[in-house]
């Protein structure tokens, strides 16, 4: 049997700075390949995938479709849209609108249907749905719903999607100092409820975390890896200041309890 190695989150090592992915590939683990009389297989798992040259020949990529056409039209039938869409657009169309952006990836197909139960009555058609230009992996249309989510989302909840992923964890009381921070002027609820707290946790991007190996049995909240990269990426790119004053604020927060 060969000798197999698991790298998972493998853009996390894609997008190290020290060199160590080339040392991986280039230097250890060539020699293990000469040295072992096994076969050696990497699997790596995440939204990157090496593209080294001196690897590429060996190299075998699989992009996976959670959902076909068919479990797409299900889904949304159960989410209720049909009876909520326009009556231009038939089921059959709607799915295959919703297969063509999503691919039947599992969070990009809720986050588009977050997005379209947004839409106005008459917005919910086929083709507000279809884009002009591509979109070639999961991660951009995760970008491409999330900018559309910040501009239809009810605050605070916008403003917790679009500033929250600095968290590794949701927890309430650190959503509260965000929002005290944020200065939003549209968000005039001053105080995030219980209510307004767990209808947030209900939104697709947010998913259940393991416990700690302390207390293994605590219930803990984080955004999905993919959202948080890309909201974190935009920060950076868009708004390096707001993404310090907000790390700023989380580090006075937990100060707070020291």
């Amino acid at each position: 049997r060969p000798l197999c190695l698991f790298i998972d989150n493998y853009e996390y090592l894609a997008e190290a700075e020290s060199g160590l992915k080339d040392w991986l590939f280039s230097d250890l683990l060539s020699r293990l390949a000469a040295a072992t009389p096994y076969a050696v297989l990497i699997v790596t798992c995440g939204w990157t995938w090496p593209a080294d040259a001196a690897i590429r020949p060996f190299t075998l990529c699989n992009q996976l479709d959670d959902f076909d056409l068919e479990q797409v039209q299900d889904y949304l039938e159960r989410q209720g849209l049909f009876s909520h869409t326009s009556t231009a657009t038939g089921p059959q169309a709607l799915a295959s609108a919703f297969f063509a952006l999503t691919r039947g990836h599992p969070l990009v197909l809720g986050l588009a249907v977050t997005y379209f139960k947004q839409l106005g009555e008459r917005e919910r058609t086929a083709h507000h749905l279809l884009q002009k230009k591509p979109l070639v992996d999961e991660r951009a249309r995760v970008e491409f719903l999330e900018e559309r989510l910040l501009q239809r989302l009810p605050e605070p909840h916008r403003t917790l999607l679009e500033q929250g992923p600095i968290l590794r964890f949701v927890e309430q009381g650190t959503l509260q100092a965000l929002l005290t921070a944020s200065g939003d002027p549209s968000w005039r609820g001053g105080v995030l409820d219980d209510r307004a707290y767990s209808h947030f946790l209900g939104y697709p991007f947010i998913q259940q975390a393991e416990g700690s190996a302390y207390r293994p049995t605590q219930v803990r909240y984080c955004f999905h890896e993919l959202v948080r990269q890309v909201r974190l990426a935009a920060l950076r790119q868009h708004h390096p200041q707001t993404k310090e004053r907000l790390h700023r604020t989380v580090v006075e927060y937990y100060e707070h309890f020291g």
